[in-house]
């Protein structure tokens, strides 16, 4: 309680009277020690801003000398009762044009001020607990209104990367962290790895403790034991921690070194139904707060939300991303199947699928190229392979043949077109929905039309050939040029890059071909990496078909 006022009786019986109380008092004799106690009250008084403020209208130097402690948002919450002299209160001013709270009489008895006093301070404590209320209620407000932004980002993301990153901006939003990082455990829950970080220095967690402040190198990538320190208990028990509420767990080099510090969360990442039977996949580690509160158990309930996001989202991205694994793991064995009855190798596959992926990252530049997002080139990548797939069902004289094929081996090779579209259709009426399985099949049947509508098997001609045919076909019958075969040698990029330029608009979409003269470099550089021969390619070739049948 801070009372200023000069001396006199009854100032000196309002002291008593208020020590009587058993309130803790600080005076001032002056408008000057007045405002220095209050302003100053955080760091120089001794229990920081006084709970109100009592003061003596004859100490100050005019009406407006309060106005200073209601303009500040640290002590706009003090009441102020001033005393006015008996003889000025009938032409006072109203208690609001001094900045006070409560104007009364200095005659006024000692108990009345105090019985006064208590009633403002009672006033305040109401008043502080509706603001805290009202702030709760908005902060429950904004945080449900971050989770539905977060939880409407992360169903429209594919890739793990965009995931993390929605994740650890929108749990820094909620949360108030000054840092936070996500550790994924590994299919054999051997270890869990930083996989994404944030915080105020980009990609060092040295501050939230992960790992010691004199590594100030990027910390994702690195690792622990899955059962080391908090982070290895809050895996495998899938409960929060805060640290320092709970005993520490056995010191060892591989635990987190900050599980001495308090005010830390930890909270795990867990998706019902994961491939493990607790569903755990990683932990959310958050730093300090901004506002340098400790993050508190009533905290987590709001965190645990946003943790089952991410857990689903992530989980969901995990499990994708293994089954395309394990998806192209097959499509390339049975790929591999034909080939070992083709002549062409092992690489043209991965050629042809590295080639497509650059054509379709420029058309996707193109104002045309709107179909052709991540997922496009993603299933393009995949699909590609899979063009020559109906060899399967070509005759072994025909495929095997160390020459020109006649006409009628050419018509049965053609074929290869529709077997391999079949075949696929057959999968694809199991999974009408599937996006990849339609890619693979237009791809399977049409990369030998032509953009003219001379090609097989349907004649189909500009926009009407699905646009992942038309990159695999030139992509196709580009590595065909530039590769070996029993029948011809290499031909050099020049060479082959003139053949493909010439024929635009004819065999090869003009988009497409735009696309390969502004990156017929890289297709130099990738053909020449991933060559199968170990010699040079040669300087000439007299190879200058393009109908590359087989």
């Amino acid at each position: 309680m801070l009372v200023a006022g000069e001396d006199h009786a009854g100032y000196d019986a309002l002291v008593r009277g208020l020590d009587d109380a058993a309130f803790d008092l600080v005076t001032a004799r002056d408008q000057s020690a007045l405002l220095e106690a209050v302003q100053g009250g955080s760091a120089g008084a001794p229990g920081g801003w006084p709970d109100a403020i009592i003061v003596d209208s004859a100490i100050l130097d005019d009406r407006h000398a309060l106005g200073c402690l209601k303009d500040d948002p640290h002590t706009r919450h003090i009441p102020v009762l001033l005393l006015l002299d008996d003889c000025a209160a009938s032409v006072a001013p109203p208690a609001d044009e001094w900045c006070a709270d409560e104007i009364m009489l200095q005659s006024t008895a000692p108990a009345e001020i105090v019985s006064r006093l208590r009633l403002l301070l009672r006033l305040r404590e109401m008043s502080l607990g509706l603001q805290r209320a009202n702030e709760q209620r908005s902060d429950l407000a904004r945080t449900l209104l971050t989770l539905s932004d977060l939880s409407g980002s992360l169903t429209a993301c594919d890739e793990l990367d965009h995931v993390l990153d929605h994740v650890l901006a929108g749990t820094t939003d909620i949360t108030g962290a000054q840092r936070a990082a996500i550790l994924l455990a590994d299919r054999e829950q051997r270890y869990l790895t930083v996989v994404a970080s944030v915080g105020r220095t980009a990609g060092s967690l040295s501050g939230l403790g992960i790992f010691p402040a004199a590594a100030e190198q990027s910390c994702e990538g690195r690792r622990i034991g899955i059962d080391a320190g908090i982070a290895g208990r809050v895996f495998a028990s899938g409960v929060p921690e805060i640290a320092g509420q709970q005993e520490s767990a056995p010191d060892a080099a591989e635990c987190f070194p900050f599980e001495r510090d308090r005010g830390c969360a930890y909270l795990p990442l867990v998706a019902t139904g994961f491939h493990n039977t607790s569903g755990s996949i990683g932990v959310l580690c958050l730093g300090r707060r901004w506002d340098g509160v400790p993050h508190a158990q009533v905290d987590l309930e709001s965190y645990e939300v946003l943790a089952s996001f991410a857990a689903a989202a992530i989980a969901g991205i995990m499990t994708r991303t293994w089954r395309d694994q394990a998806r192209d793991s097959i499509v390339l064995a049975l790929v591999g199947l034909t080939e070992q009855r083709d002549n062409e190798t092992g690489r043209h596959l991965e050629r042809v699928a590295t080639f497509c992926v650059i054509l379709a990252e420029e058309l996707r530049q193109h104002p045309t190229g709107r179909e052709i997002d991540e997922t496009f080139i993603r299933e393009l990548r995949r699909t590609a392979p899979l063009h020559d797939i109906g060899k399967v069902g070509i005759p072994d004289r025909i495929l095997q043949k160390p020459g020109r094929l006649a006409a009628d081996e050419v018509e049965i090779m053609r074929t290869h077109t529709v077997i391999g579209a079949e075949t696929i259709r057959s999968v694809r009426e199991r999974y009408p929905d599937s996006s990849f399985v339609k890619m693979a099949e237009d791809i399977a049947r049409h990369h030998h039309e032509w953009y003219s509508g001379a090609g097989y098997p349907d004649g189909l001609s500009g926009s009407g050939i699905p646009l992942a045919a038309r990159i695999v076909t030139l992509a196709d019958v580009y590595d065909a040029l530039t590769s070996r075969r029993v029948y011809k040698p290499p031909m050099p990029h020049e060479a082959a890059m003139d053949i493909v330029c010439n024929l635009s608009g004819q065999q090869f979409d003009p988009l497409v071909i735009g696309a390969f003269v502004k990156h017929h470099e890289r297709f130099r550089n990738i053909a020449a990496a991933l060559n199968d021969e170990s010699e040079p390619v040669p300087e000439e070739a007299s190879c200058t078909s393009v109908d590359e049948s087989k």
